[in-house]
């Protein structure tokens, strides 16, 4: 017997609808914050661990372009044969992020992880509204 199952899209324009809005929400939180002026101009942030914390976001970001462009389309099974570049890719991002807290600490003190909090759930909703409009790769 052979039955339809509906599997709901993952790629809804909902989803994106709603992705976007809690990234305008989270940007304009982090601009009535001032956190790109403090990270600019403030005296008061460590900038050894700012600077080693966007290092390390840099060597991130490129290790996602790496599995999204290339390492997906050479193995559809990259998750299970690439288990340390996945492992390197988590330390390097979440070392960064300690480091941004400890170099934001100074100015912000016990905000910093409110702060922090926003940014990560930014950054996840633009992945989601960048996931939802690209098609899937085979």
């Amino acid at each position: 017997m052979h039955t339809n199952i509906v599997v709901p899209s993952s790629r809804s324009s909902s989803k994106i609808i709603r992705n976007f809005i809690v990234s305008i929400i989270c940007i304009a939180i982090i601009y009535s914050c001032g956190v790109i002026s403090t990270i600019r101009t403030s005296q008061k942030t460590n900038n050894f661990f700012l600077y080693l914390s966007f290092f390390g976001y840099a060597v991130f970001c490129g290790m996602w372009i790496y599995t999204n462009l290339f390492l997906r389309k050479r193995n559809h099974r990259w998750s299970h044969t690439n288990k340390r570049f996945i492992y390197s890719a988590t330390i390097c991002s979440v070392f960064s992020s300690v480091l941004w807290i400890i170099g934001m600490w100074p100015e912000y003190h016990w905000l910093t992880l409110p702060l922090f909090l926003v940014i990560v759930i930014m950054v996840v909703h633009i992945v989601g509204i960048s996931h939802g409009m690209s098609k899937k790769v085979s």
